[in-house]
């Protein structure tokens, strides 16, 4: 670490606007949209133009949504690329307005490398229920439509009691929709989760106390082929899993 810094950040990921469509009660207690959308779009621009020489790969954007955030939304529309030494971008999304935006962005399309997309569900009901704002429709439009796009496509799932018996038919979505990886993750206890450590408590899978714990275990083992697909991720949602976690709870809390 030095005062100053003396070489361009290669990788940058952004997180600096929580504006979603979506209010997922496992992310956050209520509907965000920031107001302060020229202030982010100032800092954004003033960061990307700082480091332009150096970026080889930026991402956006892990606290939001960048299709609903009119401040990144116009960072993508706007962004002369040339001034750039061809970086690679990453979009975090939860896919929704994905189809409706993706040809504004003609200009990146050979730089969008990676789309990152968060669902939490595989079938309507479950999504219903854990993807607040959202519908079963637009979000399945929305995996059909990038899953043509040729880029790596990479699908999210937070594991928690409302939507663990989806994860079998989730891996065999993916697979259907050409995803190169799925993220399985467990739920963790945000500040602004809904509800609370109560909820939390009543949702996390990895407390053994968990009403729904044996049956999550027992799907783990009956399903363990499909988890270790080669696209899978599933290191986190196991004993060891949840191991790591609570030792990063416990670090943070003291």
């Amino acid at each position: 670490m030095r005062e100053e810094m003396t070489e361009a950040p290669q990788v940058i990921v952004f997180a600096n606007d929580a504006t979603c469509n979506l209010h997922c009660w496992t992310c956050r207690s209520k509907p965000i949209i920031e107001k302060r959308q020229e202030q982010i779009f100032r800092q954004t621009e003033n960061v990307l133009e700082t480091f332009k020489d150096g970026i080889k790969f930026f991402s956006a954007i892990g606290s939001g949504d960048p299709f609903v955030s009119p401040a990144w939304l116009k960072i993508l529309q706007t962004i002369d690329i040339k001034k750039f030494n061809n970086p690679e971008i990453e979009i975090f999304t939860n896919g929704i307005l994905l189809p409706r935006y993706w040809d504004s962005l003609s200009h990146i399309h050979d730089n969008i490398v990676r789309i990152k997309m968060s669902v939490d569900a595989a079938s309507p009901e479950v999504y219903q229920r854990t993807r607040l704002g959202g519908t079963w429709r637009d979000m399945d439009n929305a995996m059909k439509f990038i899953s043509k796009l040729g880029r790596q496509y990479i699908l999210n799932m937070i594991v928690q009691a409302d939507n663990y018996k989806d994860i079998p038919l989730f891996i065999e979505r993916a697979i259907d929709h050409n995803a190169t990886r799925v993220n399985l993750t467990m739920l963790k206890n945000w500040p602004d989760l809904r509800g609370g450590t109560a909820a939390f408590n009543a949702a996390d899978l990895s407390q053994p106390g968990n009403p729904e714990h044996d049956n999550f275990m027992s799907l783990l083992e009956r399903e363990a082929a499909l988890l270790n697909h080669p696209i899978v991720d599933a290191s986190r949602i196991y004993p060891a899993g949840h191991a790591i976690i609570r030792r990063l709870e416990q670090s943070n809390i003291q």
